[in-house]
């Protein structure tokens, strides 16, 4: 990694880790460039590469974000449009506390607070039947969602 670094080749992560969950990553391994967080669904680029800010991107920070994935409030609604939380036994992350998170992932209750600030995508904690996961899963698929 540092000869690519060096050899000015960048480094761009790509993963399905939040912002926060990458940044602190990327901290760590002391990289400063792009990266792609939570599955695809958002491009970070610093506003000092020498690349234009795309129209449509928006600058947050010291990057410009383009986003591909809708944003998880909307998931949010559709999951309570479609009845889902009364129909299904499960748990969203992102409304769990970070001990609850870190019970579940353990993960430590800083990592775990990281990973619940998701952006566009929703984690779920599945406390119901296979079958009923089966359900879940295709009326979100017909709904037009990707479930993985």
């Amino acid at each position: 990694m540092k000869h690519l670094c060096q050899s000015g080749i960048p480094i761009v992560p790509c993963t399905s880790k939040t912002v926060p969950e990458i940044l602190e990553i990327r901290s760590e391994l002391g990289l400063d460039g792009a990266f792609v967080a939570e599955n695809g669904a958002s491009l970070h680029v610093p506003l000092s590469w020498p690349l234009r800010c795309p129209m449509g991107a928006k600058v947050v920070g010291t990057y410009w974000v383009w986003q591909f994935g809708i944003p998880r409030q909307a998931i949010k609604d559709a999951f309570e449009a479609m009845n889902l939380t009364r129909s299904f036994c499960f748990k969203r992350l992102t409304e769990m506390t970070a001990a609850e998170v870190a019970d579940v992932t353990k993960l430590d209750e800083e990592d775990a607070d990281r990973a619940r600030q998701r952006a566009h995508s929703e984690t779920v904690v599945w406390g119901d039947s296979s079958e009923h996961l089966a359900e879940f899963i295709s009326l979100l698929t017909s709904a037009g969602f990707c479930v993985s």
